[in-house]
């Protein structure tokens, strides 16, 4: 009995150990996806990557797309092109 009330002292605490917030440094070299995506609202959540491919997307003109509070679905594409032979980290 003892035993269960130490755990339910120690349990909670150690749940709470491994989250934490980290920083992400900014790099000038990062581009902002947003105004370079496109854009679909899949409104009752329903389609499959292969129906997407079919569909007509519209193209972002916000740095940082918000939506809002809904129940619809988006979808986002966007293309890379890397002219540079060396690997570089965008995200």
């Amino acid at each position: 009995m003892k035993i269960i009330k130490i755990l339910r002292i120690v349990f909670p605490i150690l749940l709470t150990l491994p989250t934490f917030a980290e920083t992400i440094p900014w790099n000038e070299n990062q581009v902002r996806l947003g105004i370079y995506s496109q854009i679909l609202e899949d409104q009752d959540s329903s389609l499959t990557i292969e129906s997407v491919q079919n569909k007509e997307f519209q193209q972002s003109n916000q740095t940082n797309p918000s939506f809002g509070f809904t129940k619809s679905a988006y979808w986002l594409k966007f293309s890379f092109n890397n002219p540079e032979e060396t690997f570089k980290e965008n995200f």
